[in-house]
């Protein structure tokens, strides 16, 4: 059976003219050496965790040292992948009433009608099943241990206690039994999400959200710079996301997909533009 680890970050501009999903799935048997890694590096660093709206100019080396690790670790596993995907407004707005129809309908057909835990789920599946499209297309994986960010995900949600049949219930017993149907589905190349592997997280407590985070934050800066933003915090980001990954990345066309509006990236058409590497 074969098992990867997950982080997932939201990522979006300023402005939120743009917003969307980083995803980072490996082989969980490199979980360990990742973390060791990675705890080296932060440790050296002085850092509290590896952030990218918290980027301290002075510590670029081990920022860049901290995303060549998320290399190391995509080289050493080929069944891996991290992607950063952004979507405009009219585009997301689209995503959420699909996710909304799916849930609320496989929750309603399960007896489920409190309209704040039908809320909570649409919010959730919204990166989950943007996990399920994009890994079904780049790995071969049986389940996945999800590491959530806690401020992403919870933020998201009007009510952390939600009522069904007048009992308390954890979203993760019904929102992810729902989910993993769908999957089944639509996604059935996708990785299992079970109950017991689905974790909430502060960014600092799991490298893998750290590691989507910095990705999401230093691709947006990089396809920024690539447009003409010009800044000495954003081309530190852009250079240090050249140095590591520049070699696997195709910028011939960005232009093509997204301009500079207020010194943000948007999408020049409705849709979700996307980076990814494999």
């Amino acid at each position: 059976m074969i098992r990867v680890v997950t982080g997932i970050d939201d990522i979006g501009t300023m402005g939120a003219k743009s917003e969307g999903w980083t995803l980072f799935s490996f082989s969980e048997s490199l979980l360990e050496e990742f973390v060791n890694k990675a705890q080296e590096v932060l440790s050296e660093s002085k850092l509290k965790s590896f952030h990218g709206k918290e980027f301290k100019r002075k510590k670029i080396h081990f920022y860049k040292e901290f995303l060549s690790l998320v290399r190391f670790i995509l080289e050493k596993d080929h069944n891996s992948f991290i992607c950063c995907t952004l979507s405009d407004e009219e585009w997301k707005e689209s995503f959420r009433e699909f996710c909304e129809n799916c849930i609320c309908g496989a929750l309603q057909d399960s007896g489920i009608t409190d309209e704040k835990f039908i809320e909570s789920s649409t919010k959730l599946a919204l990166p989950l099943f943007t996990y399920m499209r994009k890994s079904s297309q780049l790995i071969k994986a049986d389940l996945t241990n999800m590491h959530l960010d806690s401020d992403s995900i919870l933020k998201r949600i009007s009510s952390t206690e939600l009522l069904v049949n007048n009992k308390e219930v954890s979203p993760n017993d019904v929102i992810f039994s729902s989910l993993n149907t769908y999957r089944k589905l639509r996604f059935s190349d996708a990785p299992e999400i079970t109950r017991g592997d689905i974790h909430v997280l502060n960014d600092e407590d799991s490298f893998v959200i750290q590691a989507a985070d910095m990705f999401g934050n230093f691709s947006t800066a990089y396809a920024a710079k690539e447009l003409g933003y010009d800044s000495k915090t954003n081309n530190l980001k852009a250079g240090a996301f050249f140095d590591v990954f520049g070699d696997l990345i195709d910028s011939s066309k960005l232009k093509d997909m997204v301009e500079l509006i207020d010194n943000e990236v948007s999408l020049k058409d409705s849709g979700a533009f996307n980076f990814t590497i494999s």
